[in-house]
């Protein structure tokens, strides 16, 4: 029996066509676990990025409600209020609070802000830790002063749970470092005076 070499061609394109089809098919399925593995990293470093920038805002806003509560009794003192009426008795209405400290003698403010912080410190920690936690980070954290000479600064965190991933980051947090507004007279307390956990 002879067998028609263009028939034998043939059937041999086809099996090898078939082959070929086969192999897509099983690299194509091979394949799926790695893309569903690269997209899951995608999706942890997104997810990362958005904890992280989240929890930075709510620093940010813990610092600025630290500065501001401490810069509010720092007017209600006294010994400062007498100072105030002394330099500035009319116009100081029109001044924002900060422009009324900047007024004033800087060691004064020092001193009374170290006293005020011994007297106040439990009132400034639930201040931050509410303002944190309004911005949906962790009630916890540390308050650091003075920082870069004349801030305070606020370390927040945030739970970081990726989608897909979350059993194997429980327990994981991200942190954020926020600085308050400056204020001159912190300039004049060494770095880090202050650490106070929340």
């Amino acid at each position: 029996m002879l067998i028609d070499v263009k028939e034998f061609d043939a059937m041999g394109a086809f099996k090898v066509i078939k082959n070929r089809k086969g192999s897509a098919t099983i690299t194509w399925v091979v394949s799926l676990p790695v893309f569903l593995l690269i997209f899951l990293f995608l999706g942890g470093l997104t997810s990362a990025g958005m904890t992280y920038a989240s929890t930075k805002q709510a620093a940010d806003a813990g610092s600025i409600a630290a500065t501001k509560k401490l810069d509010e009794w720092l007017l209600q003192d006294s010994r400062v209020q007498g100072k105030l009426s002394e330099i500035i008795p009319d116009t100081g209405e029109n001044l924002t609070n900060s422009e009324k400290l900047n007024s004033l003698e800087k060691k004064l403010l020092a001193k009374v802000a170290q006293e005020l912080l011994k007297q106040r410190e439990d009132e400034l920690k639930e201040y931050v830790r509410m303002y944190v936690q309004k911005n949906g980070a962790a009630p916890s954290g540390k308050i650091t002063f003075p920082v870069h000479d004349k801030h305070i600064q606020v370390e927040a965190k945030t739970s970081f749970q990726p989608v897909g991933l979350e059993e194997f980051f429980q327990g994981e947090f991200i942190d954020g470092k926020g600085l308050g507004p400056e204020r001159e007279y912190l300039n004049l307390l060494p770095e880090g005076t202050y650490t106070i956990e929340y």
